[in-house]
């Protein structure tokens, strides 16, 4: 299976400050050259390993070997996650698909909702936390890799559980950190991008496209998922 061996090649490659970027407000652009031939080895799999396996899985029932195997509480997916999420996403950043990593997590949710088993209950609530993380984040980390180690974690509620199971990670030059609130808010995200009142928003009929109209006379298109 494709996704077994990307795991495998992603589990192997990933870490910290793969690309030695050193400082955390270092941009992804930076020394771009070098990073070239690191980034070759692993950008397919790191953007695309999410999309082989909902194409393995489309036809198959949700009590399948796979679907254990991959998708369940302490899964090879579940795992993965658990050790390398920073770190796939950190990859990401480098490489310019951090959509396409939010994208994946939702996917990976869908997929479990669809399994109805109790056996993914961990699994699925690690993934809900890890989207809201990084819709929260996700400009920062698309600008600058390092965020993901700081941002990312610091600015997570005390109890979200991407942030309680990476707080080995938080930055150790940080020494005095917000006030955040405990749990999440209702609120998902906050678009920006008019420079004056938004007069209308409106979905597209499959949902997956936001357009708001405002009084600086543009129209603009959001992607819903990220």
């Amino acid at each position: 299976l494709v996704v077994g061996r990307s795991l495998d090649a992603m589990s192997r490659t990933l870490k910290t400050d793969m690309c030695n970027l050193k400082h955390p407000g270092s941009p992804a652009t930076a020394n771009l050259a070098k990073m070239e031939p690191f980034l070759k080895a692993i950008s397919y799999v790191c953007s695309f390993w999410v999309d082989h396996l909902t194409k393995y899985l489309e036809d198959r029932s949700t009590d399948s070997l796979c679907y254990k195997e991959y998708l369940s509480d302490r899964g090879r997916i579940h795992e993965f996650l658990l050790k390398h999420l920073l770190h796939w996403f950190e990859a990401l950043s480098l490489i310019g698909t951090v959509d396409r990593g939010i994208k994946g997590l939702h996917s990976l949710e869908l997929m479990i909702r669809k399994s109805s088993s109790e056996r993914t209950l961990s699994h699925k609530s690690f993934l809900h936390d890890a989207i809201r993380v990084f819709r929260q984040c996700r400009q920062a980390v698309e600008e600058t890799p390092l965020q993901v180690y700081c941002s990312a974690l610091i600015f997570s509620p005390e109890n979200s559980l991407v942030r309680q199971n990476f707080r080995l990670e938080t930055r150790h030059w940080i020494s005095g950190l917000p006030r955040i609130p405990i749990e999440w808010s209702p609120c998902l995200q906050t678009l920006e991008g008019h420079t004056a009142w938004v007069n209308a928003v409106t979905f597209s009929p499959d949902g997956q496209q936001l357009a708001s109209a405002s009084r600086d006379r543009k129209v603009r298109l959001w992607d819903a998922a990220t």
